[in-house]
């Protein structure tokens, strides 16, 4: 069952409120700086808490705008300073030009896979005179959980940006911490996809090689738990996060379960629930 909730302009009303609040109007640049540090204290987060990196390699580091505390991965060695120059230099690169589309933190058993977990970080860039944004979710293979993120772009508040925010990275944390342990052998990739009619053909990010679309498939050798992580709109840019990891301490190894897909609190900041009852 699928829940669509709507915002609509009425009247004159929004003028006026909208005059109120225009010191608290959110830019286009806002809109990127919040977009990047989630992104920083996500791929952070899912560094310390999977074990990706020894916990001395972490400092302590407090976000005032976010008002949440979190772990700052530190460039330590040759592997954590190249992580942070694809996340700096090159994912930023590409989301500064709105040509990133999707972001993928995997981690495989070795280069050629198989997959071990995925974090999928998806990117839109609303037109925002106004127009209605809407973003699609929709869990892999199941047709009836799919919900429809519909707002009004000039309508987001920052309070109601940096609510969806820290709930965003509360639901991340408490689903990986509930997850089995990462093995030792592990290899760290991360893959970017792109808008096509917005990027250049011979366009790469700093720290980025091209690869054709074969190169980049890792195989799943089990079906992997899925999870909708929740999603921010922050007006100029709506990020979703959706996880899939194989080290699920509930699966009962039956791969044709279809118990692992469910949906953790709210898809939007409205109150409807996406429930998995029919």
């Amino acid at each position: 069952r699928a829940h669509t909730t709507h915002a609509h302009h009425q009247g004159g009303k929004m003028v006026m409120m909208a005059q109120k609040t225009k010191e608290a109007e959110i830019t286009e640049q806002d809109s990127l700086l919040l977009t990047r540090n989630l992104l920083r204290i996500a791929i952070y987060n899912i560094s310390y808490i999977r074990g990706l990196f020894p916990e001395k390699y972490f400092n302590d580091k407090s976000v005032p705008a976010l008002e949440m505390k979190i772990k700052k991965l530190m460039p330590m060695d040759a592997e954590s300073r190249r992580l942070i120059d694809w996340m700096e230099k090159g994912v930023y690169d590409a989301l500064q030009k709105k040509y990133l589309k999707t972001l993928l933190f995997c981690i495989c058993e070795k280069e050629e896979g198989p997959m071990i977990e995925e974090y999928a970080f998806s990117f839109s860039y609303p037109n925002t005179n106004g127009e209605e944004v809407a973003m699609n979710m929709s869990r892999t293979g199941s047709k009836k959980n799919s919900a429809t993120f519909k707002s009004n772009a000039a309508e987001v508040t920052p309070d109601q940006m940096r609510s969806s925010a820290c709930k965003m990275i509360r639901t991340l944390v408490s689903l990986m911490r509930t997850l089995d342990q990462m093995p030792e052998e592990r290899t760290i990739l991360m893959k970017l996809l792109y808008y096509d009619d917005a990027t250049p053909e011979d366009y790469e990010p700093p720290f980025f090689k091209g690869c054709a679309e074969n190169e980049a498939v890792n195989i799943w050798n089990k079906n992997p738990l899925k999870m909708e992580v929740g999603n921010v709109n922050s007006k100029h840019l709506v990020l979703a996060l959706k996880v899939k990891s194989v080290l699920d301490p509930c699966d009962a190894n039956d791969a044709n379960s279809d118990d692992d897909k469910m949906s953790l609190g709210r898809e939007s900041d409205q109150d409807d629930d996406l429930s998995d009852t029919e």
